[in-house]
């Protein structure tokens, strides 16, 4: 499986500790220069570890980025990968990026999806997780929240 990372989603996942689940929940984690440089930035809270990436963590430029997208350039490099090398998933949280990258055939999932899924394979506690990243400055309805947190309780009666 491959997946291409925007920065939103990756630094949450650092700064809540469980970005090493990506290799094991997706396989291939490309990321293009653009987002790896916003990720180093000196204000990022995980400068320190986009400097010195893992080596799971691919970074790989996009051989040709889409300038009719309306997108921030990170955003617009972390879609051209996606679909150059049909990757399987595209993490994303920003909304308009989410829905360009939809419009174009692209499979979108987020911080709390990840979170989801590296919870249901037992990888991390979800719940724990969650807590963790609302202390960040994620941002999400606390509809979704809500809604997120229902599931991985859900997870934990019904594992099945």
């Amino acid at each position: 499986m491959i997946i291409v990372s925007d920065s939103g989603p990756l630094a949450y996942l650092v700064q809540i500790g469980i970005a090493d689940s990506l290799p094991i929940l997706y396989e291939q984690v490309f990321v293009p220069p653009t987002v790896m440089r916003e990720l180093c930035h000196e204000r990022s809270p995980v400068s320190g570890w986009a400097t010195r990436p893992p080596e799971w963590v691919t970074i790989a430029a996009p051989n040709i980025i889409p300038a009719d997208l309306l997108l921030d350039e990170g955003e617009r490099e972390a879609i051209a990968p996606a679909l150059e090398r049909q990757a399987d998933i595209l993490l994303m949280d920003e909304l308009k990026g989410r829905a360009a990258a939809k419009a174009l055939g692209i499979r979108v999932a987020g911080t709390l999806a990840v979170i989801l899924d590296g919870d249901s394979h037992e990888l991390f506690d979800g719940l724990d997780a969650l807590v963790r990243l609302e202390s960040t400055t994620f941002y999400a309805s606390s509809e979704l929240l809500q809604a997120v947190q229902e599931q991985l309780m859900s997870l934990r009666e019904n594992p099945d």
